[in-house]
């Protein structure tokens, strides 16, 4: 039985993030975020992974957002990566600044990846089949015929 565990759906980012907790600081890629967490690629070494129980403060900066992000998160994930490490972190502490603009930009990420219009023809089922097949054999190209 399957279950969808994710309460929120991840959405892709371009940009950086850094993690900074008494006086340790890690910088990263953004892999994706959502509106209760983030991903984020450290290509640092295995020492410099943030601890599990901290809380840090994560700053992310990205050409799709207008603004930095400022939030406060809790490592809740780490994983080893062909290059690198990877980081899941949980948003404990967000401002209503900041969640308006993760909201935006949740907005812009659905756009981008909403289906295309309605105006293409799709394949309508009929008795015989699909009505885009046609029931006479196609002609088979020359370099097919010599093969059978």
């Amino acid at each position: 039985m399957l279950h969808n565990v994710r309460k929120h759906e991840r959405y892709p980012l371009w940009g950086s993030a850094t993690l900074s907790a008494g006086g340790r600081v890690i910088r990263g890629q953004v892999a994706n975020i959502s509106a209760s967490g983030i991903a984020i690629r450290i290509d640092d070494d295995h020492e410099g992974l943030p601890g599990s129980r901290k809380t840090w403060l994560c700053r992310v900066d990205s050409p799709d957002l207008p603004d930095t992000l400022e939030f406060l998160v809790k490592v809740v994930r780490k994983a080893v990566w062909l290059h690198g490490y990877g980081v899941g972190c949980t948003i404990t502490v967000i401002n209503e600044r900041d969640a308006a603009l993760l909201k935006a930009y949740r907005a812009l990420a659905m756009a981008r990846t909403k289906p295309p219009s309605t105006d293409i023809a799709h394949f309508v089922p009929t008795q015989k089949g699909l009505s885009s097949v046609p029931d006479f054999p196609l002609p088979m190209p020359a370099a097919d015929k010599e093969r059978v």
